[in-house]
């Protein structure tokens, strides 16, 4: 109905002054925290994760919560959590962080923070399991020869019978 009115005054010629609006721009400081997964020698093992998007200033944060796992698996590798220690890519704190980097806990500040965790490679243990239907491999034991001087057999007594020493001739 404004929109009639001002349309009909404007038809008559009538001047008419827009009001004169008043805009209040409130501005909140935000921040952001990253969480990032290195190896030992610094190299990436897991794309960078968002810990808190656009929170305001002091809210805060807990990157060990929620994400720093335990392990990582990465190009069919698995990766642990390291302890405490110096390592190619710098000093770790007892919580497997990187004590150059942004601290684990806290609270959100204007702009961003980065917090990374170091990780080492795992060593494989698991035993091989022999294929079904194949015959293990066994590295056979060598059966000790009483050292007579003789090549590979021969004839032995004991209490009057004779035995045949047999370690060539029965193993081919």
């Amino acid at each position: 109905m404004v929109m009639d009115t001002l349309s009909h005054l404007i038809q008559l010629g009538v001047k008419v002054d827009k009001p004169k609006s008043v805009i209040t721009y409130v501005y909140q400081e935000v921040g952001n925290v990253y969480v990032h997964y290195k190896d030992t020698e610094g190299n990436t093992i897991k794309a960078s994760v968002t810990d808190e998007f656009e929170q305001p200033v002091d809210k805060d944060y807990d990157t060990v919560v929620d994400n720093r796992p335990r392990t990582i698996e990465f190009e069919g590798k698995t990766y642990e959590l390291v302890p405490a220690g110096n390592y190619t890519v710098g000093q770790v704190d007892e919580q497997g962080h990187l004590t150059t980097t942004d601290p684990t806990t806290g609270k959100v500040v204007e702009g961003d923070k980065n917090v990374t965790y170091v990780y080492k490679l795992v060593k494989d243990s698991t035993p091989v399991e022999p294929t079904p239907g194949k015959p293990s491999e066994q590295t056979p034991s060598p059966q000790q020869l009483p050292n007579t001087g003789a090549a590979d057999s021969q004839q032995l007594r004991s209490n009057g019978s004779s035995y045949r020493s047999c370690w060539s001739a029965c193993n081919t």
